[in-house]
């Protein structure tokens, strides 16, 4: 090759696409990872796409999909390049992951600091040992100047949405606090002091109940909204489904592990269970059972034998296609319907949360909790974990990864 050829070769290539990455657990999303894609993007005007990889376990009752629904609510803030998607994968590995897949862009690893925060500099240090095996892989540290983490965000949520709004962007409107308010809510409760079992953190579970009573709320004109919308939207509906509240089944309320709701293609019947739950999110299970109301009428659902997603990829896909189009198209009729009608809440959604909020801020009187940060303080953390690991703590983050020291933490111990 020619000495001129090669000196312009580089102006006849195609720039490559920049793709920012930003991977993390985000039970919830908060003003904080907020704030870090906001920045990012403007500290770097050159990114094609900002890609939100939302990975790990469900964490204090909020799962990867609720993360999801409330990332969609903050999408409206951010420019439309901003993308976010759900990973099977750990955030980190996911972030590497996509570089590998994506070797023609150049890729840019997101993570978020506080300034000042040295533990926050010292993780992104761990987390991209890495870096150098991908030449497609830059990082971008964006230092913020603080932020609530998901721990905090969730414990305001079992008090009050006035607590939990100063930790959320301060760009959402004051419906779409309580929206968000309302999904955290509804999944982080704990068990009632009363019932013998341990309640950290004290219990709204009980007068979460006696707040709202799902029996009693008309779903007709919301079932019908909502039906509409999604049809509307391109889903084979036809025939309607027979809907069927289950609202007094306390053992599947109690169980963890218990119903929310399910489809009957060969009846074509979506049962809701109702008990404990707020009617938003009985109506998002609807939405969700809706999309396999068209798979089947699709017929897309013939040949499952299994319920279980590790044992079936097929039946992975039909799900992954329920949450994510289902959450999506709920959000989709929330909007138009706050948007469209004079009133903003014809439903009383709105009002359900608030009164939610309400009573679970009223507090007989002498009933406190106290929270003491005993860490370092009177109780020696690196010693209890090596009484139980067998090594001091980040001997053992070194060695088998950040997801399986909070898992020896939260499930084992």
């Amino acid at each position: 090759m020619s000495l001129v050829k090669e000196l312009i070769r580089p102006l006849l290539e195609e720039e490559k696409k920049v793709v920012a990455v930003y991977g993390g657990g985000f039970k919830p999303p908060t003003a904080g990872h907020f704030e870090v894609v906001d920045q990012a993007l403007e500290e770097n005007p050159n990114i094609d796409e900002f890609i939100i990889l939302i990975g790990g376990k469900e964490r204090d009752g909020i799962s990867p999909e609720e993360s999801l629904i409330i990332w969609d609510i903050y999408k409206q803030y951010l420019p439309i390049k901003v993308e976010v998607k759900l990973s099977s994968k750990p955030p980190i590995q996911a972030v590497y992951n996509y570089a590998k897949e994506h070797p023609n862009e150049e890729v840019l690893f997101v993570i978020g600091a506080r300034e000042g925060n040295e533990d926050d500099f010292s993780d992104i240090s761990k987390r991209t040992k890495s870096l150098d095996k991908y030449d497609n892989l830059e990082l971008r540290t964006i230092i913020t100047q603080g932020g609530a983490s998901g721990t905090a965000a969730r414990n305001a949520a079992k008090i009050s949405v006035e607590k939990l709004k100063p930790l959320l962007p301060k760009q959402l409107k004051d419906e779409e606090v309580e929206e968000v308010f309302t999904i955290l809510s509804n999944v982080v409760k704990e068990n009632d002091p009363e019932d013998g079992k341990a309640a950290p953190y004290g219990s709204g579970y009980k007068k979460l109940n006696e707040v709202l009573n799902p029996s009693t709320f008309d779903y007709k004109p919301i079932i019908k909204s909502l039906t509409k919308s999604m049809e509307d939207d391109g889903l084979n509906l036809k025939p309607y489904p027979k809907i069927t509240f289950i609202h007094d089944e306390e053992s599947n309320a109690e169980d963890f592990f218990g119903r929310t709701a399910y489809y009957d293609p060969n009846n074509n019947e979506v049962v809701l269970y109702t008990l404990g739950r707020h009617p938003k999110d009985i109506m998002r299970s609807y939405a969700h059972e809706l999309i396999h109301v068209h798979q089947n009428h699709e017929d897309r659902l013939d040949g499952i034998n299994t319920d279980d997603v590790n044992e079936d990829d097929y039946l992975e896909k039909i799900e992954r296609e329920a949450y994510e189009n289902g959450n999506i198209m709920f959000r989709s009729w929330t909007n138009k319907t706050l948007n469209e009608g004079k009133k903003k809440d014809p439903f009383g959604i709105s009002a359900f949360a608030r009164e939610l909020a309400l009573g679970l801020e009223e507090q007989e009187e002498g009933d406190y909790y106290i929270y003491l940060d005993m860490d370092g303080v009177v109780a020696d953390f690196d010693k209890r974990f090596k009484d139980l690991s067998g090594m001091l703590p980040q001997e053992y983050v070194d060695k088998n990864g950040l997801n399986a020291f909070w898992d020896l933490i939260d499930e084992k111990h």
